[in-house]
């Protein structure tokens, strides 16, 4: 062999080697972002494993960047009669609690886009819900399986909630209001032509006002109607009864019976309102 000849053959040699140096690292840097890529996603499967909602709160279209999940407090359950977290976190679902001068946040473990947001107002917090309000744009079938696009303006603290809710059927705004205490919950069928008419501006006074005339004035209350003296309001009591699986609301004047499914999360897991019974135990009014 002549030196030109070793030459060319040891330059390809070294053109081989350098060549699968390469390749090797890097195959090995591809490996390392793989195994970072799945890291990072078990990291955010910590809070994103479970199925989102179909519903939301206003407060929910925000981004959940601004909430810091660290800087919140742990509780079991969130107490919205007393406006306090309660209990270690044992059991999951738990709650994320953070509370500053004037606001509360709190978010179930096991929906983190599912926020409630509080205003302090007084001695009282204010919460506004909206529930698939895409509804609105859809023609709606009533059926016991299904709710329509929904509002809640809740009024919590001193060991009571008072919600406004309206139902969108439609054209039409159905109105109804409740009065709850950790064993009783009111329900109060409104007038719509003269209930809560003049705009969202006295909502939270019209809510008190209504509190106040059931507990005082509930003569006058039920005397007052529409334009037809037929069209009055009507008042529903249910009693609240717990088991070791569920919460039982019975209404006596309607002969209803309401079973919701008892979580780690207590009564809070079940508000608003009375819309998340389970339909195939409960025994319903009109059905």
């Amino acid at each position: 062999m002549n030196k030109t000849s070793f030459i060319k053959g040891y330059m390809g040699k070294s053109f081989i080697i350098q060549a699968l140096l390469l390749l090797s690292i890097c195959q090995g840097c591809s490996n390392k972002q793989q195994v970072g890529a799945k890291a990072h996603q078990g990291k955010a499967r910590t809070y994103d494993s479970t199925p989102r909602r179909s519903d939301s709160t206003n407060e929910n279209r925000q981004s959940l960047k601004k909430y810091a999940l660290r800087t919140f407090r742990r509780y079991q359950t969130f107490d919205e009669f007393k406006m306090e977290g309660v209990g270690k976190p044992i059991y999951s679902p738990f709650v994320y609690v953070k509370t500053t001068k004037d606001t509360m946040i709190v978010i179930p473990s096991n929906d983190t886009t599912h926020v409630k947001v509080y205003h302090r107002q007084g001695n009282r917090w204010r919460n506004y819900i909206e529930l698939e309000l895409w509804k609105k744009r859809q023609p709606f079938t009533k059926s016991s399986l299904e709710e329509p696009a929904r509002t809640y303006d809740r009024i919590c603290g001193n060991d009571t909630i008072l919600e406004y809710q309206c139902n969108y059927l439609g054209n039409t705004k159905y109105k109804q209001f409740y009065i709850k205490t950790p064993k009783r919950c009111v329900n109060i069928k409104l007038i719509g032509e003269i209930d809560f008419v003049s705009g969202n501006h006295t909502v939270y006074n019209e809510m008190l006002m209504f509190a106040h005339m059931f507990n005082h004035e509930r003569k006058k209350l039920l005397a007052q109607h529409g334009r037809s003296k037929y069209n009055k309001r009507e008042v529903y009591s249910y009693s609240l009864q717990e088991k070791a699986h569920a919460f039982v609301y019975q209404c006596r004047e309607r002969n209803e019976t309401l079973y919701f499914s008892k979580t780690s999360l207590g009564i809070f897991g079940i508000q608003p309102g009375i819309e998340k019974y389970d339909r195939e135990r409960s025994q319903v009014a009109g059905y």
